[in-house]
């Protein structure tokens, strides 16, 4: 039997094997403490390249605002060099030119932002490399950036355009149609209109506003309005325009609101007339200006041309008819009788207002029995007894008609007339000799002083109604044999006919004339010297604050057939009114005026596709402008606006006179001055050349100092420019609507 091992040999043995596991597990910590600090080690360098990054990518962010910043002074700069209120770049780009690499950054996401209204590829813009030094002058930082500024002013805002019922008079810019037969982007019957279910009712209902091309074009496609094959071209969803300034830079005299507010600011208003050149500013058409916008319709003056609404005196016709009657053969007695009538005509060439009006009194009717110079033909016994129908040889005074004159109701545009009988006994007795019966009568009526009443108040007035040089209004040859005789006299202008003797050319203001009862007379419609007259005439007063700085061409200026005009052309000339009177205060932002600097066509022929040719606010349209002409008047004025350099005044829509005079499809129907002018009433309020809006894809990188692109960031900014300079500072105010990063 083996002894058991002593305590010794046991002790010596469990040294050993600890010295063994000491090791092992102190070599497994330092593994560990390894394994750690290389794990610390990596993931602080990936920290560090991950603050290196999002540290680079900061940077990027702020080369960006850089970036932004410069896009915006070089747009500025450039424009004020060149004198623009629009780009004139090509394709409506203006890359950056920094002189480095070029680099297209329209890519990724920057499409979705921008339409592509533009013809060919985007250009290209080249890098700019700059250095930014650090806060201790020991670590400059390296970036480049490059820009694409678009011209975005002249294109329609689908957050407004078209969404109005249909188009009428151009108050509002949602009238601006939005048509396939115009747009190329716009799919075939689609309705945009709101209550239409169509954009406007998925705009207003379930998306409220849209903020970006890719918006507009998701709602578009997903509801079929959009061709889903096309690019947005003639939308951008932004606008926005400020009242235009007069050619000085002041502001517009404003001459909406009431009668009293044009009252306050009647010194301004008449300084701005003459300055357009418009007649007589003061005295005539300020107080027909207030007659336009009071509410009642009594004129300030009736010795002044007519403003208001009411039936003027137009023609005065006279017929007569004289009878010899046998009594009783055997003791010879006869009965000489003379039958008149007086027929006045009224014209009301305005919307119906069903009031009533009647005349204060009725013409006076002279006659003269023995006409000057016959004498010499008739007996002694004649004379004697011709001188016994009429005691004072050459008037019987007044005459008093058989029946007072009913009165009229204005209840159409037209004419309307209220005639006058008389039957005066001239004459019974015996003896007259037979040869009676060829003498003639005189007839002679005096017209003087005949009112139009309106409640008891005088709304029309004539006075001394004949034609220069005759001592009676008409003079009529009746013999006593039954026959008679008619003659008329009429106005040249029935606003002017207070007027006696000869218009400013020598046109008598009252003519005796063919009679023309219910039509225009005849020395109207020849009359050459003022503005195109013709059935279709008509006249218009809002008898309420002004909705339209275009209205003014409604004014007369104290001449026949002649109101403020608003289009050149023809042997007077424009008043140019638009750039001096607004509707609005200057400061007021308006959205979604349509720029008339637009070298889109398809954007101009939207405003004027379908625009009415109306006589006057309210009437019905003789003519809708076609596909066609909206594209015809298009192209006229962008290539006037070119060869002008641009619009720089509203009232230059006025001067393309390719769109006012004949040779254009639509222009057998502008027969009158306010068809003419209707063509830019109805869109004076809904065009603006204030408004400059850009959108600017940034893209920035930041560098090493090796040139290595360590990170970049890309954006997108809308930004709205005023292209007329603040009076105090001098420069063009800007401002940034929009900015989205599109990394």
């Amino acid at each position: 039997m083996k002894p058991y091992p002593s305590v010794e040999t046991c002790r010596g043995r469990d040294r050993s094997s600890e010295s063994g596991i000491a090791l092992i597990v102190v070599l497994g910590f330092l593994s560990v403490l390894a394994i750690m600090a290389i794990s610390f080690a990596v993931n602080m360098r990936t920290e560090r390249m991950a603050s290196r990054l999002y540290l680079d990518s900061i940077r990027s962010r702020q080369i960006v605002d850089v970036a932004l910043a410069r896009a915006m002074e070089d747009l500025d700069q450039d424009m004020i060099s060149s004198v623009e209120l629009y780009p004139s770049w090509d394709q409506d780009q203006r890359p950056s030119s920094g002189g480095g690499v070029s680099y297209n950054i329209f890519t990724g996401r920057a499409p979705n932002y921008v339409p592509q209204f533009w013809s060919g590829a985007a250009a290209t813009p080249s890098m700019e490399t700059i250095t930014i030094p650090s806060a201790d002058g020991t670590a400059d930082m390296k970036a480049r950036f490059a820009y694409q500024v678009f011209n975005l002013s002249g294109l329609l805002d689908p957050n407004i355009h078209g969404l109005a019922d249909d188009r009428q008079e151009g108050l509002n810019p949602e009238e601006v149609r939005v048509s396939s037969s115009i747009l190329s982007d716009v799919a075939g019957g689609a309705q945009w209109e709101i209550g239409s279910g169509g954009f406007g009712d998925y705009l207003r209902n379930d998306w409220k506003r849209i903020e970006t091309v890719y918006e507009f074009k998701e709602l578009g496609d997903a509801n079929g309005l959009l061709k889903s094959s096309e690019p947005v071209r003639n939308f951008f969803p932004f606008s926005r325009s400020l009242i235009e300034r007069k050619p000085d830079g002041e502001p517009k005299v404003v001459i909406s609101g009431a009668e009293t507010n044009l009252v306050e600011a009647r010194t301004n208003i008449v300084a701005a007339f003459s300055i357009c050149g418009v007649p007589n500013p003061d005295n005539m058409v300020f107080s027909n200006l207030l007659d336009y916008v009071d509410a009642d319709i009594v004129p300030k003056s009736l010795e002044s041309f007519c403003t208001e609404p009411v039936p003027m005196i137009n023609e005065i016709k006279a017929e007569a008819e004289a009878t010899r009657r046998v009594i009783d053969s055997n003791s010879g007695l006869e009965e000489f009788t003379l039958q008149m009538t007086i027929t006045v005509e009224l014209w009301f060439p305005f919307l119906p207002n069903n009031e009533t009006f009647t005349l204060s009194q009725v013409p006076n009717i002279d006659f003269v029995t023995i006409p000057p110079g016959s004498e010499a033909y008739l007996l002694p016994s004649d004379i004697a007894m011709l001188n016994d129908i009429n005691p004072t040889n050459g008037t019987t005074g007044v005459v008093q008609p058989n029946m007072q004159p009913s009165s009229i109701t204005a209840s159409g545009t037209g004419f309307y007339t209220i005639e006058y009988q008389y039957n005066e006994k001239v004459y019974q007795g015996t003896g007259v000799n037979p040869a009676i019966s060829s003498v003639p009568v005189l007839v002679a009526p005096n017209t003087n002083s005949i009112e139009v009443l309106f409640n008891g108040i005088p709304v029309d007035r004539v006075s001394e109604v004949r034609e220069p040089g005759q001592n009676y209004a008409l003079n009529l040859t009746v013999p006593f044999n039954g026959n008679s005789d008619t003659k008329s006299i009429s106005c040249l202008d029935p606003r002017f006919n207070h007027e006696s003797g000869n218009s400013p050319n020598g046109t008598p203001y009252w003519k005796i004339s063919p009679e023309t009862i219910g039509a225009l007379n005849n020395n109207t419609v020849n009359y050459s010297s003022g503005e195109p007259v013709t059935v279709d005439s008509m006249m218009y007063v809002r008898n309420a604050g002004i909705q339209n700085a275009a209205e003014l061409g409604f004014l007369c200026i104290g001449e026949p057939w002649r109101t403020i005009k608003l289009y050149s052309g023809g042997s007077f000339p424009m008043h140019p009114v638009l750039d001096y009177f607004a509707i609005r205060a200057s400061d007021t932002p308006v959205s979604g005026r349509v720029n008339l600097n637009s070298q889109t066509a398809s954007v101009l022929a939207s405003l004027y596709y379908q625009l009415p040719i109306n006589s006057v606010p309210g009437s019905s349209s003789a003519y809708d402008l076609s596909t066609q002409d909206a594209f015809d008047i298009a192209e006229d004025v962008i290539e006037y606006g070119q060869a002008q350099t641009e619009y720089d005044r509203l009232s230059m829509i006025g001067e393309v006179q390719s769109v006012y005079s004949a040779g254009s499809p639509y222009y057998s129907y502008l027969t009158t001055d306010e068809r003419i002018e209707a063509l830019i009433r109805n869109v004076a309020n809904i065009i603006s050349i204030r408004q400059n809006i850009f959108g600017i894809v940034i893209e920035a990188q930041a560098l090493s100092e090796d040139d290595v692109v360590m990170g970049g960031s890309k954006a997108f900014a809308v930004v709205w420019r005023d292209p007329v300079e603040d009076a105090a500072s001098g420069i063009h105010p800007m401002y940034m609507r929009y900015f989205a990063w599109i990394d």
